[in-house]
């Protein structure tokens, strides 16, 4: 029998990534859809520092209807100040 080392999945060094929350809460909820009525991405939103990962927050939308209707009218906002400000430069 070998004497190879075995490592189990308890101690493999977890990454950490500085504890972003992966269980929903309304606080994050508003903070996300107050990023996206500024303009910020999915994806700029998510680097920043304590907010969960994007796959996290897709998950939060396909599971909680509140929550997707928020976003929905976060990103209807922002697409209506985004125009605004196109017609402003004319």
């Amino acid at each position: 029998m070998s004497m190879a080392r075995k490592t189990s999945k308890a101690s493999t060094p977890q990454r950490d990534k500085g504890g972003t929350p992966s269980e929903f809460s309304q606080a994050m909820a508003d903070a996300i859809c107050e990023q996206i009525v500024l303009g910020k991405s999915m994806r700029q939103i998510c680097q920043q520092q304590g907010m969960p990962a994007e796959r996290t927050i897709y998950y939060w939308l396909e599971k909680n209807r509140e929550f997707c209707q928020q976003y929905a009218r976060a990103r209807g906002a922002s697409g209506q100040a985004v125009r605004g400000m196109s017609r402003d430069r004319r």
